[in-house]
């Protein structure tokens, strides 16, 4: 719409300050409900009021001196609005760009993109006759090899709980307990364990039942 041709282009700080008449407030809200551009100046000065009522009484003493507000006084506060609205943008961007910036460091923190894939489970090799079959995959670590176990008893077979153990020999043939756990008839767990033994040092990963080794595997 041509400024010229609205007879409402003033209307907006009045009506922001609630200084319109009842009869022009009704008029000027009529306007805006068929008006984009005058809609668009009073929410650009929403903040005014906010802005008038947080002036010092200082600076109301000195505008009661003057007899006659200054042309110049509503177009400085105009600026005043926009530049407070502008800061406020740019605090709300600053802010947002800090919080992405931290769960993009978050996300690299919790899940490095050079992280190895996980091996796949490995079928355990018997040993000794046993109603007992497992898989088993063992992860480097830091601090040693993670060894995580699937562990099933023959269907067919059913009975009470046997408790069967995990040991984890090394090169050297030295025997290290990662765990133990009970297992049922019929029934499977999945169990994970560790050792501080270096995945390259290991010379095989054996389930056993009692000191017997029933299962084994080699990395």
């Amino acid at each position: 719409m041509n400024d010229d041709n609205d007879p409402f282009i003033h209307f907006d700080a009045a009506y922001a300050l609630g200084a319109l008449s009842d009869d022009d407030r009704d008029e000027f809200e009529l306007h805006m409900a068929g008006c984009a551009e005058c809609r668009a100046r009073v929410a650009e000065i929403a903040d005014l009021p906010a802005l008038l009522a947080g002036l010092p009484e200082s600076a109301y003493e000195a505008a009661a001196e003057v007899a006659a507000p200054p042309d110049t006084l509503l177009p400085n506060l105009l600026r005043q609005v926009r530049r407070e609205q502008r800061r406020r943008r740019l605090i709300v961007t600053g802010l947002t760009a800090a919080v992405a910036a931290c769960l993009v460091a978050l996300a690299v923190l919790v899940w490095p993109s050079g992280q190895p894939a996980r091996p796949a489970p490995r079928q355990m090799t018997a040993v000794a006759a046993s109603p007992v079959q497992a898989t088993a995959a063992l992860v480097k670590r830091g601090w040693g090899t993670e060894i995580d176990l699937v562990c099933r008893y023959d269907e067919s077979t059913h009975g009470p709980a046997v408790p069967y153990s995990l040991v984890v020999v090394d090169e050297h043939g030295a025997r290290y307990p990662a765990g133990s756990w009970a297992l049922q008839g019929g029934k499977q767990i999945r169990f994970t364990g560790g050792t501080a033994v270096a995945l390259a040092d290991i010379a095989s990963v054996q389930i056993t039942f009692g000191d017997r080794p029933i299962l084994q595997l080699s990395p």
